[in-house]
């Protein structure tokens, strides 16, 4: 699945490209270690790097298994799936991605879908509250053959956008060619064209699939689904439920995600 070359780095300042996620006490990068196996290395700031963000609180190491709000919000999701240890692995994995980089070197948009009041809102919310402001971006498919829209990505790691039109259509090409980071030209408004490569993951979350005229295997297989089966009874509703609870575990869950990145480079 590849490394990626660049994450929200600005090119005139980077010495050597680097997957990594800059935190407020380190850049956490992974190492590949003498026997081939991947672990994850929290390195001082470099100025060389050139990132233009910084996540702001700290990499804990071994912090991940304290997430115990965000585990049990899963739980409440997804405990009665019969697939629900690969639902979660598999949104570890996708996290992972985000943050280090690497959705277009895995060629992976994210939708998570099922009907209103499930908790896919809330997952959305929890992984966009894990990015600062300047990585992300909510362009919604349907809009990427805009003239100005696609722009918005450029040097962002995350687009989130919520439901995905039931009546646009999305253009199966330039979906597959944004998802998989092509090279693409774009413009701002009274600017000049310009050209880049989209770096960002995209995250939907939607009632509905995808509306497109592309019934290729090449469109169908740039999802990763995660379905949200199980409504939460109004009674039990807490809209600002994602928001709690990162306030209280943000640096355990982004602990938690990151050990993904270990399983993504070694399969």
């Amino acid at each position: 699945r590849g490394r990626l070359d660049c994450l929200v780095q600005a090119p005139e300042l980077i010495d050597e490209p680097v997957n990594a996620i800059n935190f407020a006490n380190g850049v956490l990068m992974p190492q590949q270690g003498a026997a081939g196996d991947t672990k994850l290395i929290l390195m001082p700031h470099k100025p060389a790097y050139g990132f233009t963000y910084t996540l702001p609180f700290r990499y804990l190491e071994g912090e991940g298994r304290n997430a115990t709000r965000f585990f049990k919000f899963l739980e409440d999701c997804w405990g009665s799936d019969y697939d629900y240890h690969e639902k979660v692995a598999a949104l570890q994995e996708v996290m992972a991605a985000t943050l280090f980089g690497l959705g277009p070197k895995l060629e992976r948009a994210v939708l998570l879908f099922g009907p209103p009041a499930t908790g896919k809102s809330q997952m959305l919310a929890i992984m966009s509250a894990l990015v600062p402001e300047s990585a992300k971006c909510a362009c919604p498919p349907e809009n990427w053959s805009d003239k100005f829209m696609p722009a918005t990505m450029h040097g962002k790691i995350f687009n989130a956008c919520g439901e995905l039109s039931n009546r646009k259509l999305i253009d199966g090409q330039m979906f597959k060619t944004i998802v998989s980071g092509e090279e693409i030209p774009a413009q701002h408004k009274n600017r000049p064209i310009f050209r880049f490569k989209p770096i960002c993951t995209h995250w939907f979350a939607s009632n509905h699939t995808p509306k497109t005229d592309d019934s290729s295997a090449a469109f169908n297989r740039r999802w990763v689904i995660l379905n949200f089966p199980t409504q939460v009874p109004e009674h039990k509703r807490d809209p600002g439920l994602g928001a709690k609870i990162v306030a209280e575990e943000r640096e355990a869950i982004i602990a938690w995600a990151a050990e993904g990145l270990v399983r993504l480079l070694s399969e």
